[in-house]
């Protein structure tokens, strides 16, 4: 039986992370936040009530693999800096402990 060759990631200089309770444990409810900040801008967005921006969220999501890709494609909303859930810091704002 052969060995599986190992990959060299030494060139890699940034590594992204999917954060749906991977990184961090789910009771620090670091999504919930996301989540919410992500209705937030759904409703600035669209203008629509809060539980209809949610709906319309979860669609594109659904429809587009992300909520990002549903407003890139349905809103013409671009991806660079449209994104303020992204400043969300769980060191400062999730009360877990590791």
């Amino acid at each position: 039986m052969s060995e599986a060759p190992s990959a060299d990631l030494t060139h890699v200089e940034t590594w992204l992370f999917d954060l749906d309770n991977t990184l961090y444990p789910a009771e620090c409810e670091y999504m919930a936040l996301i989540e919410g900040k992500m209705t937030d801008f759904m409703e600035r967005t669209t203008g629509l009530p809060r539980d209809e921006a949610r709906a319309i969220q979860k669609k594109y999501y659904h429809e587009h693999g992300t909520t990002l890709a549903g407003l890139m494609a349905n809103h013409g909303i671009e991806a660079l800096g449209a994104m303020p859930w992204l400043a969300i810091s769980p060191a400062r704002v999730v009360p877990c402990s590791w």
